[in-house]
């Protein structure tokens, strides 16, 4: 297991966006995010984006992630 922290939605989109990720629509409490290969990403707005989330449903490395964080 990784020793990437849960951190709140608004956290995690300011990482995302430096990764290059870019708003693309949102519809309620979710907003989806898209990178230049077209990957997406959905981030429920009103929730926290746990540990299990960032390493698996994203694959963001941890050392990504620190230093964006």
């Amino acid at each position: 297991m990784s020793n990437l922290p849960t951190v709140k939605a608004k956290e995690f989109i300011k990482v995302i966006t430096k990764l290059g990720y870019q708003f693309q629509r949102q519809k309620g409490s979710h907003a989806i995010y898209k990178n230049l290969m077209g990957r997406r990403v959905t981030v429920f707005l009103g929730r926290q984006v746990s540990e299990k989330f960032l390493s698996n449903e994203i694959s963001i490395r941890e050392a990504d992630f620190k230093n964006n964080y």
